[in-house]
């Protein structure tokens, strides 16, 4: 057997290996890719890795994501190398778990076309056996610890800050996907209860200029929306609003921003009223132009809702986070 994959056919062809032994030296890793893998759900458990964390180019935080899910993590600073093996399976070829190498996490190396092979030819599956055994135990595969992660943190955040801001796309979610580094501060808001009866009247007090609130204009009165006590946001993040009260049809009402030093109202017996500006669109650093959904990310989240309360329960969930899961069956 002998199969070509390209780089959006690797993670699904390895996921389909399940129960099977796994060793993977593959250099480069980034967000999305424990799910593509398979690695998530217990797939980690006894699995072998060897990375490259010395380079900057691996995220760190999914090391430790693959550390804690089961797998046994090793570093080797000139491993260069993109190995998946299974039992009696091999896929061998220039796809990283990171950036285009699985169409998971956009970055500096979004775009690249790649050419993989998956093979059960024993001869060959025996030999990269034999190859990956020997590199485990060479002294230049380090045993991933804590220190050196944090190492790693500090050269993956250098790495991110001088790639290229890509050019924006179409609409929001495209120009997020192909600059995801930008976008932190961004949430998803899904609800499935409103505000009760005194955060509503709260609310209407501050709307009409009734109840005055330090460092609120007057011209932002009828601009203000509202998140009851449960909901905690960054300073200056930006919210879309949806809507899943109705069951089956849920609604985007918009987008709103935390104000930056965040603005609350205290309610008696009910916590905090925080306080948000609703905006027309959402303005990152990096990107100069306000960013509107398009009815296609529109449609895309509200089609999408239920997938994502299941993945994630109703609540605050950053939008990157959200896309990487829902363009992973893309």
């Amino acid at each position: 057997m002998l199969t070509l994959l390209s780089e959006s056919e690797v993670g699904p062809a390895f996921r389909e290996l399940k129960g099977r032994n796994k060793k993977l030296a593959v250099a480069f890793w980034g967000k999305g890719a424990i799910e593509s893998l398979g690695l998530d759900m217990n797939g980690a458990t006894g699995a072998q890795i060897i990375c490259n964390l010395e380079t900057g180019a691996t995220n760190p935080s999914v090391v430790r994501e693959l550390m804690e899910a089961g797998a046994s993590v090793k570093s080797h600073s000139r491993l260069h190398a993109k190995v998946y093996l299974a039992d009696s399976i091999v896929i061998l070829g220039s796809s990283n778990a990171s950036g285009n190498g699985l169409v998971v996490e956009d970055n500096e190396s979004s775009g690249w076309v790649e050419a993989n092979v998956m093979t059960d030819d024993s001869s060959l599956v025996r030999k990269l056996n034999e190859w990956f055994d020997k590199l485990w135990v060479c002294r230049n595969s380090r045993k991933v610890d804590e220190k050196m992660l944090v190492a790693a943190q500090i050269r993956w955040a250098k790495r991110r800050e001088m790639a290229p801001i890509k050019r924006p796309g179409k609409g929001l979610l495209d120009t997020c996907r192909a600059n995801k580094e930008l976008f932190d501060n961004v949430y998803l808001a899904i609800y499935n209860t409103g505000l009760n009866d005194a955060q509503t009247a709260a609310l209407g007090e501050v709307q009409k200029g009734v109840r005055e609130i330090s460092g609120l204009e007057p011209h932002d009165f009828g601009l203000v929306w509202g998140y009851g006590q449960g909901w905690e946001f960054p300073d200056g993040a930006w919210i879309i609003d949806i809507d899943a009260i109705p069951p089956g049809n849920p609604r985007i009402w918009g987008v709103s921003r935390v104000y930056t030093p965040s603005l609350s109202v205290r309610i008696r017996g009910e916590g905090d009223l925080t306080l948000t500006r609703r905006e027309p669109a959402i303005k990152v650093d990096g990107i100069d132009r306000w960013l509107r959904m398009s009815q296609a990310d529109k449609d895309l989240l509200i089609n999408r809702v239920q997938r994502l309360v299941k993945k994630f329960d109703f609540g605050k969930i950053p939008l990157v986070e959200a896309l990487d899961f829902l363009d992973l069956d893309k």
